[in-house]
């Protein structure tokens, strides 16, 4: 008699939890929020997405289409991933309200990451202070007086 082939065990996934006791460790683990309800394939699929999942498969595939293909056709991808992930029943609709759900995971961590650090604020003042300078150095003056020029013409 042969000995039966091996099966995989726990052990050979480590980082993977099939458990749904175990996914609220692995979540909080690698920093998703335990409390968000995921889109995952299941039996009854005739779960349709909630508009933080329809509202990130659209950025993610509007992205991607855009990088890849252009702005016209990053718009198109971007109408038919929120399309699929608000109302395919189907696997294709659980994988864009699945990319939906991570994608806004993503927005949220940095929502919070900016609120700590004060990057967009900090960012602008930059942008700002840029701009003025440029602007002072680019005006044209007169050999009087330093002020503007008065003759020239349109």
């Amino acid at each position: 008699m042969s000995s039966p082939s091996p099966s995989a065990t726990r052990s050979d996934f480590s980082g993977w939890d099939d458990d749904v006791g175990s996914d609220v460790n692995s979540e909080a683990e690698y920093g998703l929020d335990p409390r968000v309800a995921r889109a995952e394939p299941d039996d009854n699929s005739d779960r349709k997405g909630t508009n933080r999942q329809v509202g990130g498969a659209a950025v993610a595939a509007g992205v991607a289409g855009a990088l890849l293909m252009g702005p016209v056709l990053g718009l198109a991808a971007a109408g038919g991933a929120a399309v699929l992930a608000a109302r395919n029943k189907g696997p294709a609709g659980n994988v864009a309200r699945a990319s939906g759900e991570a994608v806004s995971n993503t927005g949220e961590r940095l929502r919070k990451f900016d609120q700590k650090h004060h990057v967009t604020a900090t960012a602008s003042k930059g942008l700002a202070k840029s701009a003025k300078w440029v602007a002072d150095k680019t005006k044209i003056k007169n050999k009087n007086g330093g002020a503007p020029s008065e003759n020239l013409t349109a």
